[in-house]
């Protein structure tokens, strides 16, 4: 089965999720959760990449991310590699500490950017590691109500969609979170074809607007392209 296409353009909202290499911990304590997470923001400053809202589970990790520059891969790839040598150094160990692809879902923001912070910051609870996610650490949720501030965290993307003054917001997004699927699981948001976050129409456009020089092609292309530069044709080259 091949592997979803990877979706990156300037101004594009991300769920991205990192899970455990053969489902292991990521974590061993906390100090390790807060080295990533510093390095998370580092290389989110880096990268020009806002971060709006994070939930550090034992063995995966939810988070939502915007991309102004249109560059996720850029900041996953060298930030996933930073910690995982942190991690083997410390713990003396080696090999793979995430699974070697994320997940990344592009979001339709004006209509799913809400349910997705709201299901990232559920995730504690519905792990039953807390019984409210303003009891959970490791999220960004304290810092949406609490007032606890997290060097790097965004929080007015999210916030600016309840509507109202900044307190209204904070009062609407805590009611908003915190009454959902009372008594009952928190199912994640709907995707299509493990790429988007939206409906069909979104999933359309959010495919028009793929990175410019990012080409896709078949099996069938590559086979042309090949006879045409070697001057054999099919059957050979199937032989």
């Amino acid at each position: 089965m091949a592997r979803p296409l990877r979706i990156e353009y300037p101004g594009a909202v991300y769920h991205v999720i990192c899970r455990g290499n053969n489902r292991q911990n990521i974590f061993k304590d906390d100090r390790d959760r807060k080295r990533y997470l510093d390095k998370l923001i580092s290389y989110c400053d880096l990268k020009e990449v806002s971060l709006l809202c994070y939930c550090l589970l034992s063995n995966h990790i939810h988070l939502l991310m915007e991309t102004p520059q249109g560059n996720l891969s850029k900041l996953m790839q060298p930030f996933q590699t930073s910690y995982t040598m942190y991690f083997n150094r410390r713990h003396h160990r080696s090999g793979h500490v995430f699974e070697q692809r994320y997940k990344a879902f592009v979001i339709d923001r004006d209509n799913y950017l809400l349910q997705v912070s709201r299901y990232i910051h559920r995730n504690a609870v519905e792990a039953r590691l807390v019984h409210r996610p303003q009891d959970y650490f490791w999220s960004s949720y304290g810092a949406y109500v609490n007032g606890r501030r997290v060097r790097g965290l965004t929080t007015a993307t999210v916030l600016e969609q309840m509507g109202g003054k900044q307190q209204d917001q904070i009062r609407n997004y805590r009611k908003y979170v915190e009454s959902s699927a009372e008594g009952m699981s928190e199912d994640p948001p709907p995707t299509i074809k493990q790429v988007v976050i939206g409906d069909e129409q979104f999933a359309e456009e959010v495919s028009k607007k793929r990175r410019p020089g990012i080409v896709t092609c078949t099996l069938s292309d590559v086979e042309k392209a090949i006879c045409e530069v070697t001057q054999i044709d099919r059957e050979e080259l199937a032989r």
